[in-house]
């Protein structure tokens, strides 16, 4: 079942709750539609370098970085999925 795209960032951060420090970009990235996600590098010599992820989560342990959803905050792993994962089922 296909789900709605979704935005994030993969960003180095400090902090245990909301009041997070994210200090610096390392990627910006997608969701597609069968899960997994594409990553656009954004870190000085790489900038620009495209990946491709089986999802979000795989993506921000490769960047060993914080995943965060653009409108969301943080999303742990254990939270499951991107933020819209909710709207999957009325997407189908």
């Amino acid at each position: 079942m296909s789900q709605l795209p979704a935005t994030f960032a993969l960003r180095n951060c400090t902090g245990q709750d909301s009041s997070d420090v994210c200090e610096e970009l390392l990627a910006i990235g997608m969701t597609l539609p069968d899960g997994s996600a594409v990553t656009i590098d954004w870190r000085g010599g790489r900038a620009g370098t495209v990946g491709v992820w089986s999802s979000a989560h795989a993506a921000a342990g490769a960047y060993d970085a914080d995943l965060l959803w653009y409108g969301r905050g943080a999303v742990t792993a254990a939270l499951g999925g991107p933020p819209n994962g909710a709207l999957r089922r009325f997407a189908a």
